[in-house]
């Protein structure tokens, strides 16, 4: 799966996030593959993981900044995923994705139902993450709401939605689906997401899924290449 050491996070971390709880379970293909001087702490390494794993809905009611993270370090995988769903974008995911390809899918409304509901959680998602976040004086983020709300799309969906050179900066797959599909966003989707938090948005686009993530402490990094050729991983990241 997609594996990222060069991401900047606030703060120093190791995220993993996996479509199932069980990790220990890949116990004996991750042995064969760690150094001699790792063998030894693997199985108790994965327990730790695996008891602290919260899914995404979780840590979207407890630390929305994990989710801003996982979201902002991985869009572009994300994005893919929204388009083609998990397991087209899990089966291609060696081949290079064409986005002028997939924008003209849009343009010419060749892409499925599914695939609107997807694409329009990123909308909700962009509107709660750069709308629903401040800096307080200690140069800390923090979450102005803990779900998405009606405020966010009476407010600030005609200054958003309507800005082209918004969409532009996000991507050129962003900004045709929502040049296209304008009316069906802002008067049938988007309300459906209001109530969820940041992280029940996410699980929309790429499914349940189950977190772990370790600030100011890397002690996993050794695990982390291993983990993330494991066939439940979604993404890694660590630096």
């Amino acid at each position: 799966m997609k594996f990222r050491t060069d991401f900047v996070t606030n703060s120093s971390s190791t995220c993993f996030v996996f479509k199932e709880k069980e990790i220990t379970k890949h116990e004996p293909e991750i042995v064969r593959s760690i150094t001699q001087q790792y063998k030894d702490f693997v199985r108790s390494d994965l327990e730790k993981i695996e008891k602290e794993l919260l899914t995404l809905s979780e840590y979207g009611r407890q630390d929305a900044d994990v989710v801003k993270d996982i979201y902002d370090c991985f869009y572009k995988d994300i994005l893919q995923i929204a388009v083609y769903g998990y397991e087209e974008y899990r089966s291609s995911q060696d081949q290079k994705i064409d986005d002028e390809k997939i924008a003209e899918m849009i343009r010419e409304r060749k892409i499925t139902n599914e695939a609107i509901d997807r694409l329009s959680a990123i909308v909700a998602l962009q509107l709660y993450f750069d709308y629903g976040f401040y800096i307080d004086d200690h140069g800390h983020i923090n979450s102005c709401y803990d779900i998405f709300s009606r405020e966010m799309i009476d407010d600030d969906i005609p200054e958003m939605v309507f800005d082209n050179s918004y969409w532009n900066k996000q991507n050129i797959i962003m900004n045709e689906f929502v040049s296209n599909y304008l009316d069906e966003i802002i008067l049938r989707r988007l309300h459906k997401f209001i109530g969820l938090n940041c992280g029940e948005i996410l699980e929309i686009i790429i499914g349940k899924a189950y977190v772990f993530n370790q600030y100011y402490d890397n002690e996993y990094t050794y695990l982390a290449e291993n983990l993330s050729k494991l066939h439940d991983c979604v993404f890694v990241d660590t630096l």
